[in-house]
């Protein structure tokens, strides 16, 4: 005998439409979820592409202070390449890298160089040596401004008829050219040495 089969009740529609409805949700959940994490990502990789952006940009901007500050500082593109040293020189046309002659005693001469030059940003007295009446020498190092490097600067007093007359001689401690760093020690020795001769009303001769 054949059996019919029996027809789902209202009861089991609803339970089966229930169930498909809570499938159906649970799938647009998912989905809403993946689009939540897929929206998160991308969000999370255009900041980190702008993090790098802004890094590059600062990294290049800072390069191309340094680069302007080193191109400023290049008074003479034919030496300050190649020369890392400088010294003054009698027939200098700038009187700034002129020798300094006084009618001062070498050591009377030395003392108002080591007050002239005291208060000087990044100039510190390294030694002093005496010889006798003759000869006084002062070693000075200078610091550059931005990277630091130093540089030596030996400065000779020596005795004249007149006085006393004072030499000096800057060298960089690395670096085959200086970027014009040591004529700039000099002139800057030489000039507050002769604003200090001044205040004091010293006798002085070119």
């Amino acid at each position: 005998m054949t059996q019919i089969p029996s027809r789902p009740s209202n009861e089991d529609n609803l339970v089966n439409d229930k169930t498909k409805h809570a499938a159906s949700n649970d799938s647009l959940s998912n989905d809403s979820l993946s689009d939540e994490d897929d929206y998160v990502a991308d969000i999370d990789l255009g900041d980190s592409k702008k993090t790098k952006t802004s890094m590059s940009v600062i990294i290049a901007g800072i390069v191309l202070t340094i680069l302007t500050i080193i191109c400023l500082q290049v008074d003479d593109w034919s030496r300050d390449w190649t020369q890392n040293t400088s010294e003054t020189d009698p027939a200098a046309k700038d009187i700034d890298m002129q020798p300094i002659a006084t009618s001062l005693s070498t050591t009377d001469f030395a003392e108002l160089v080591v007050v002239a030059m005291k208060d000087i940003p990044r100039w510190k007295l390294m030694d002093q040596t005496v010889d006798g009446n003759d000869r006084t020498k002062l070693d000075f190092v200078h610091s550059t401004f931005l990277m630091r490097y130093k540089d030596d600067i030996a400065v000779e007093i020596v005795k004249t008829v007149t006085g006393s007359t004072l030499y000096a001689k800057s060298q960089s401690r690395v670096g085959k050219g200086d970027l014009g760093q040591n004529p700039r020690n000099i002139k800057e020795l030489i000039f507050n040495v002769r604003e200090k001769l001044k205040n004091a009303k010293t006798f002085e001769k070119r």
